[in-house]
């Protein structure tokens, strides 16, 4: 687990340099987090390249494996978006959040969670769709506060002379966020509709015990109201990207319940 310690620390150095260069402005400390973020990137590589020696064929049932593919690939998108756009805020921010949500799984899963029996393809490709639709959505939901806090932003001149880091363009923030949301919503049914394929009838028989069956259902209620308000209004404004955000709010608070509780039918 050396590799996975040392992925995690570096992420986190990563998210603080990010948050001083926004504070500060220094170019050094946006340098800094572009370096720590690809070293990060590498790292987490080659734990998964040892996770897949270690547990053949099984990495997306490995929790941290699962959280592994879901922030490599929610880094990989916003670096990529912040090439495009020229500023460092999306990575900036989703470094942050998923910090922040290393952090809690170190909280919640036990490190000795370990090799775990290959089951059906249907299982493993509901943790696949589920894992990549979380991470969608969370792109979503830093896009979704970026536009609240730029629009806000541009609204108070006085502020906005002060801020010295580049923005994204709104349309781009915009557009960003209405398509992670279609995007991760779509994955997560997917997901959805193979796990209930992969469950036992005694599981299936209970599912709706499992918080985070539930909330997800819910969230996904609330996204497609997102969806159809954004369509009408034809910009993401504060109530969208209020749901938005209470929506990303109850599967993170799932994920919490399954992994503090242990309720329901998911392990980690």
């Amino acid at each position: 687990m050396i590799l996975l310690h040392a992925s995690h620390v570096v992420l986190i150095l990563a998210a603080v340099s990010g948050v001083v260069h926004l504070v500060t402005t220094r170019p050094v400390f946006r340098k800094a987090m572009k370096a720590l973020a690809a070293l990060f990137l590498l790292v987490q590589f080659g734990f998964l390249i040892q996770l897949a020696v270690t547990i053949p064929k099984c990495i997306l049932l490995h929790p941290w494996g699962v959280l592994s593919v879901m922030i490599m690939f929610g880094v990989s998108i916003s670096w990529w978006m912040t090439r495009r756009e020229g500023s460092p805020r999306i990575v900036t921010a989703v470094l942050a959040l998923f910090a922040v949500t290393a952090g809690m799984a170190h909280l919640l899963v036990p490190e000795s969670e370990g090799v775990f029996t290959p089951l059906g393809w249907e299982l493993a490709f509901h943790i696949f769709f589920v894992t990549l639709g979380t991470s969608v959505l969370g792109l979503g939901f830093i896009a979704g506060i970026l536009v609240f806090l730029r629009g806000r932003e541009l609204k108070h001149s006085g502020w906005a002379k002060k801020d010295e880091v580049v923005w994204p363009s709104l349309t781009s923030l915009d557009r960003l966020f209405i398509r992670s949301l279609g995007a991760g919503v779509a994955m997560l049914a997917v997901g959805m509709v193979l796990g209930a394929l992969s469950v036992s009838a005694a599981e299936g028989a209970v599912w709706f015990r499992d918080p985070r069956i539930l909330l997800t259902l819910v969230a996904c209620v609330l996204y497609a109201a997102v969806w159809a308000l954004r369509k009408k209004q034809g910009f993401s404004t504060k109530p969208v990207v209020a749901l938005a955000t209470i929506g990303f709010a109850l599967i993170m608070i799932g994920f919490l319940l399954s992994g503090i509780a242990g309720m329901g039918v998911h392990k980690f």
